[in-house]
């Protein structure tokens, strides 16, 4: 799954015309928004502002990591997890290693919490395992402890262009 800093994207694409945006990227993205986080496993990396970026981040530490939700061919879930072979990895210890699934069907796009240790919740309510939850641009998720937005290509973009 590719991701990127959230203000990289700011930076390359946050001032140019929103449907352009879209065009380019049109699947949906998940946001690990920035914000105190329990490392999985000891880690060097870290995530630090574009410096050309003009807004402060919010701790000044650290950054939100965008990924884009594009499915293979004859895909239609997006698995969600601490570890890998998950599809979108989030190194945080709250997660289990398989978490949660997102899924694409005729009606769009669901979650389904797969058993985690620590629980799923769309908008601040909790989901039962194994139960898929509708979701809409612009639902915010707790995956564990880890915050994380799902977003379109239109709502990133306004949100990029805000940076």
């Amino acid at each position: 799954m590719q991701s990127f800093l959230l203000s990289v994207l700011a930076h390359q694409y946050g001032r140019g015309p929103a449907a352009d945006f879209a065009a380019l990227f049109p699947d949906p993205w998940l946001v690990w928004e920035a914000g105190n986080w329990s490392p999985a496993q000891p880690t060097t990396l870290a995530a630090t502002q574009h410096p050309d970026d003009p807004v402060p981040l919010q701790d000044g530490k650290s950054e939100a990591l965008v990924f884009q939700l594009r499915l293979p061919p004859g895909k239609t879930e997006i698995v969600v997890g601490r570890a890998p072979p998950c599809d979108v990895v989030v190194n945080d210890g709250t997660l289990s290693k398989r978490h949660a699934t997102l899924l694409r069907t005729e009606r769009g796009w669901s979650l389904r919490d797969d058993n985690s240790r620590n629980g799923s919740w769309v908008s601040e309510v909790v989901t039962a395992p194994g139960k898929l939850v509708p979701l809409a641009s612009g639902v915010r998720l707790r995956l564990g402890t880890a915050r994380l937005s799902f977003l379109d290509s239109l709502a990133l973009h306004e949100r990029l262009s805000r940076r």
